[in-house]
């Protein structure tokens, strides 16, 4: 809004306009009385918007005038362009006259704007009436004449307001949402764009920038223009379905980039700046450049942590790790990863994944929650298929499971399209843990070369005492075999003798009782007896494959062979260690065997 004087009364402000230079004068005597005083104010009052036509111009106007006495007179008005060549003013003056005192005119200049009384250069009447004067800067002036033709208010700028008719523009704000990581063909939903313009656009172009610190450059295309319509002081908000021909790959041009990746993967890391611009046509931007319109945001280098714990017993078969262990994975960034991994000993035995092996289903991580793996989604990693074996070939692994060592259990990282993104080792690694086979079982009754006396009955208890560190779910075999060479020793009958041997029985405890029931026992007979633990629920591994010593027992008296070797004896009466025999001091001797704290002779 532009006003040079804005008062209507009082004799002082007359003085003051006619001292200040507001007033034309005519000194009639030496009385401020008889001066008469004529005064003029313009005023075009904003906003303005493109194109304004002369009709909403003149309701923007508003002009007062201001006299001490009353008279005929005459109105000039023009309307001046000052950067551009545009001139509107009267044909000719317009008669009005001037009143007493004050007199305002507010949106009733309908004598002035009128295409029958005004002249028109450099610009079309009907252009200025129905679509505007174009964008530049102007002056609208009016002038008070007598018949005379002489002027009675001051020369311009009095009575002259400027007024600017603004370039057809718009206001355009961008907001891209957060997740980054997500390829161009998937952040329509993301991106929103507010575009407010001044003035009603039809065939706007919306074109998109974005610019990254590493290089990367990806602009709509001017060979795949996107129109969009703007009303005037009307928010345009775009987003969703309706940029998806903004962020089309043949809508776009690529630098530092591939089309395909840009389109079906996450940018590379780096900081960026997404604008959007309006244009009017392929060269006159509507908008502002860059800040205006953009968004700034940044895609961080994925990192991922791999945490690795394997759960005790430390057995030997392989084939149950998955279930032994937790794969905890914590990331920064949405993204999907698979594993490789790798089983390492201190005895030469490395176990890894095939290098490039890819399962079909990736892991999925979202940014900074943990996951634990689950145990089917790390079977996939633990499939002889998908293993490379060295330092013992492929079927002992699969047969007799690991050999005995320390080990460490390792899983990297990588993204869909092979990147590492773990550190590597130790990182991702467990804790040494060493792999040590349980000891076969002891054997405690009946001892090693015991003689057992046949008392009319079948009735042996076998005891074994359990491996430490045996499952509870160990099972053992009691074997027995018959020594028919009286110089064979039992370890050779046991592995001489025949399948199936003379008795073999699946035990779940730690003791048997051969009984009526069992193969009758040969009195006199030697008989070689072991057991063997084994577990086929965890399937660990027991030295000498879980076999005990051998040892035997004669069933009923003395053996078949003539001598008895490896025996010992104590003395339990007389108390006296040394005894002394003479003719008047006889010896007699009795033996027998202590069983269980019984004595048998």
């Amino acid at each position: 809004m532009f006003t040079v004087f804005d008062s209507h009364y009082a004799r002082n402000l007359l003085l003051g306009l006619f001292l200040a230079g507001f007033f034309n004068t005519v000194p009639v005597s030496g009385q401020i009385n008889d001066i008469k005083l004529v005064g003029i104010v313009t005023q075009v009052n904003g906003p303005f918007y493109p194109y304004e036509t002369l009709d909403e111009l003149k309701n923007h106007t508003r002009l007062t005038v201001t006299s001490n006495y009353s008279s005929d007179a005459q109105y000039d008005f023009s309307i001046t362009g000052t950067t551009n060549d545009i001139d509107i003013h009267l044909a000719n003056k317009l008669d009005l006259g001037i009143p007493k005192a004050s007199i305002g005119a507010y949106g009733d200049l309908d004598n002035f704007f009128s295409a029958d009384v005004l002249t028109f250069g450099n610009v079309d009447s009907r252009n200025a009436f129905d679509n505007g004067l174009p964008p530049g800067t102007y002056d609208l002036c009016f002038r008070v004449w007598d018949y005379s033709n002489n002027p009675l208010t001051g020369a311009p700028p009095l009575g002259c307001a400027t007024f600017t008719i603004p370039e057809v523009s718009a206001n355009i704000t961008t907001s891209f949402s957060a997740p980054y990581d997500k390829p161009l063909s998937a952040i329509s939903n993301q991106v929103v764009v507010t575009a407010t313009s001044n003035a009603d656009i039809s065939n706007a172009i919306l074109m998109v920038t974005i610019v990254g610190d590493n290089g990367i450059r990806i602009q709509s295309s001017p060979y795949a223009p996107v129109y969009f319509t703007l009303n005037k002081n009307i928010p345009k908000v775009i987003t969703g379905t309706d940029l998806n021909g903004i962020f089309d790959e043949a809508a776009l041009q690529f630098t530092s980039i591939t089309a395909n990746d840009a389109m079906n993967k996450p940018l590379p890391p780096g900081n960026y700046s997404m604008c959007f611009r309006f244009w009017q046509n392929q060269t006159t931007p509507l908008s502002s450049d860059a800040p205006s319109g953009c968004s700034n945001f940044t895609l961080i280098q994925p990192s991922v942590t791999a945490t690795t714990q394997v759960a005790p017993p430390y057995i030997s078969s392989f084939d149950n790790y998955p279930d032994k262990t937790t794969l905890t994975l914590l990331s920064n960034t949405n993204t999907d990863v698979y594993l490789a991994m790798q089983l390492k000993g201190d005895n030469g035995v490395t176990i890894s994944t095939v290098p490039g092996y890819i399962p079909m289903s990736l892991i999925t991580l979202s940014a900074n929650i943990p996951i634990v793996v689950s145990s089917g989604e790390l079977a996939d990693y633990f499939d002889p298929a998908h293993l490379v074996v060295q330092g013992m070939s492929q079927e002992s692994l699969t047969s007799s499971g690991l050999p005995e060592g320390n080990y460490r259990l390792c899983f990297q990282v990588y993204s869909a399209d092979g990147q590492m993104l773990s550190q590597d080792d130790p990182a991702g690694c467990s804790n040494m843990f060493m792999i040590s086979y349980p000891e076969p079982p002891q054997l405690t009754n009946p001892v090693c070369d015991a003689q057992l006396p046949d008392n009319g009955v079948q009735n042996i208890v076998f005891n074994w005492t359990p491996p430490p560190g045996a499952p509870v779910s160990t099972e053992y075999t009691l074997r027995i075999v018959e020594i028919e060479d009286p110089q064979m020793s039992p370890d050779q009958a046991m592995l001489a003798a025949p399948t199936p041997a003379f008795f073999e029985e699946q035990v779940n405890g730690l003791s048997f009782l051969y009984g009526p029931g069992q193969p009758v026992l040969e009195k006199g007979k030697r008989y070689a007896w072991q057991v063997i633990a084994q577990d086929n629920t965890t399937h660990v591994q027991f030295k000498n494959n879980g076999a005990s010593q051998v040892c035997s027992f004669v069933w009923g008296g003395e053996a078949a062979s003539n001598s008895i070797t490896g025996l010992s004896f104590d003395i339990f009466k007389p108390s006296e260690k040394v005894y002394t025999v003479s003719p008047n001091n006889d010896l007699y001797a009795a033996w027998g065997w202590l069983y269980n704290g019984n004595f048998f002779k």
